[in-house]
């Protein structure tokens, strides 16, 4: 069972809402020196010089990390019973800098944790998938979309082996 706070309960269920959910991630690993954070809502700003806006959190950190606004879409992942969790990030391209180091990731290098916060509470978590990796990246002039979820463990290799007295004689007392 989830948790869900009660602000978040209240903008579920009222027809009109000022509460705006915003979606943090959180990329690390691979070639990455150091994360890369990026949120779905400009909820303040960060820096004057660049101009640059984003959300300030404690999601993972006992310090306010700031995590930088980009124009993207998000489709969280989804529970089903028989594949592993995905989801995706559609990021609308503005600067043709920023097509490069994403094409550059090799795929499952880049770890990826994925929250859900109020904009009006970042510090709370309504939701969050860890744990996650970059398993695509695909897209066009305009935009890049993410692929991102969990190894599909149901495709590994089981035994070839029967359990026979010679193979496991602890089974056969």
């Amino acid at each position: 069972m989830r948790v869900v706070s009660l602000a978040a309960r209240r903008s579920a269920e009222d027809a009109a809402s000022d509460e705006v959910e915003v979606v943090l991630m959180r990329f690390s690993g691979g070639p990455l020196a150091e994360p890369v954070l990026l949120s779905t809502d400009p909820t303040a700003r960060l820096a004057d010089d660049p101009l640059t806006y984003g959300t300030r959190s404690r999601w993972q950190s006992t310090a306010r990390e700031d995590y930088l606004f980009v124009p993207a879409r998000a489709v969280l992942p989804d529970d089903q019973d028989d594949q592993p969790p995905a989801a995706s990030v559609m990021i609308d391209i503005l600067d043709a800098a920023m097509v490069e180091p994403l094409r550059s990731f090799v795929e499952r290098s880049v770890q990826v944790d994925v929250a859900v916060v109020l904009a009006s509470s970042p510090d709370a978590v309504e939701a969050e998938w860890r744990g996650l990796w970059l398993l695509a990246v695909d897209g066009d002039a305009g935009m890049m979309t993410l692929t991102i979820g969990r190894e599909d463990e149901t495709g590994e290799p089981h035994s070839a082996l029967r359990m026979t007295r010679e193979i496991a004689p602890g089974l056969h007392r």
